[in-house]
């Protein structure tokens, strides 16, 4: 998604923000769930590091299908939702990450995604 859209800030707030002309603080835009996180610029590139890091630890193909579902989810009428996420379940639970992720609970053992 690029840019402001009025159905994610609400009519009222997307009028606020248009017809008043005044620039939207970090606080404001967290305190809206427009940004999930507000950092000072000191801290960017160590958060977004960290941050990157961690994605790229963790279950990539589970973290690529959930962003893509997150997407459909907002962006679409709920049949083709419905068959977007039965198809996403279906992919990933036949993945390697889906048998980690099973293995890792059944063995009471932390995780152990390979590099991709």
């Amino acid at each position: 998604m690029g840019g402001l859209e009025t159905a994610d800030l609400g009519a009222a707030r997307a009028k606020l923000l248009a017809l008043s002309g005044d620039p939207l603080d970090p606080e404001a835009a967290a305190d809206w769930r427009w940004l999930s996180k507000s950092v000072p610029d000191e801290a960017l590139a160590p958060e977004a590091e960290a941050l990157a890091e961690q994605l790229a630890a963790g279950r990539t193909l589970g973290l690529g299908r959930a962003n893509k579902a997150i997407h459909a989810v907002a962006s679409n009428p709920r049949e083709a939702r419905s068959e977007f996420e039965r198809e996403c379940r279906s992919r990933v639970g036949y993945s390697q990450d889906h048998a980690e992720g099973g293995g890792a609970f059944l063995d009471m053992r932390e995780l152990e995604f390979p590099s991709r």
